[in-house]
């Protein structure tokens, strides 16, 4: 399925539709809300972007939904947004809690990883421990390709029972037998009682609600890819305020 122009004449139409559902409106973090940065610790929504996302949370039901720790999320959203769910869906689902036993799992795959990190210490990779997955990032490495090369050789020594979600220069790990963003994004529709869920995001990991065969589903990716298997695009991040002003717009909240 080719994927196509949100913003065109013919398919602004389908967030017209939206407007007079009961819909609830999703978002990732990183490269969607927030623009994508060098350091992963200094991301942050725009002022504007922020503005208008706690305009929209005040008029209709929205989520944020992300591969950053629930903890982490806390910290740069303000309290607005129905719901903050994270980890790639093993957070903050209402009704699902975090398990002790996937803890342990990423645990144990620390323990197998440090001694590769200890070797790889010059190449600027850097563990994140996000208490239910793990993330492996390389931005900050002067020699990505060799960065690249050697956290895959150390992946393989984790991949039983591991989930692998590449994202842009990071590796995010993942129990394979806990819930992913499309699950979070069913249980949050039924949650909502809404009768649709629409859906933004911008990478790899975002591939699991694309993906998902649910037809109250309406996925919008930031930047075209061929590949990827969500409904719509957006031409590039700083469109999500013009996103968002369109909704506020169609609820009636354009003030």
């Amino acid at each position: 399925m080719k994927m196509k122009y949100l913003f065109s004449r013919a398919n602004v139409r389908v967030l017209e539709s939206l407007s007079l559902s009961e819909a609830l409106y999703a978002f990732d973090f990183d490269g969607t809300l927030a623009p994508i940065v060098s350091e992963p610790g200094r991301a942050r929504m725009s002022e504007e972007t922020e503005s208008l996302f706690m305009r929209l949370s005040a008029a209709v039901p929205t989520a944020v939904i992300s591969g950053r720790s629930l903890a982490d999320l806390r910290r740069r959203i303000p309290s607005g947004p129905k719901y903050l769910v994270g980890n790639h869906g093993l957070e903050g689902i209402p009704g699902i809690s975090s398990v002790r036993e996937l803890e342990n799992i990423c645990n144990t795959w620390k323990c197998i990883l440090s001694p590769f990190l200890d070797d790889f210490r010059d190449t600027g990779i850097v563990l994140e421990d996000k208490g239910v997955s793990l993330a492996l990032h390389y931005r900050a490495s002067t020699a990505k390709k060799l960065a690249r090369e050697r956290i895959l050789d150390a992946l393989q020594t984790v991949n039983h029972g591991a989930k692998i979600i590449p994202g842009k220069l990071v590796f995010n790990i993942v129990p394979n037998c806990g819930p992913h963003k499309g699950i979070a994004l069913s249980n949050l529709i039924a949650h909502s009682r809404a009768k649709f869920g629409f859906f933004v995001g911008d990478d790899h990991t975002d591939e699991d609600v694309f993906t998902t065969d649910d037809r109250r589903f309406v996925t919008v990716r930031v930047g075209m890819k061929k590949d990827s298997l969500a409904a719509y695009y957006l031409r590039r991040q700083s469109q999500i305020n013009r996103l968002l002003r369109h909704l506020l717009r169609l609820h009636g909240s354009a003030r």
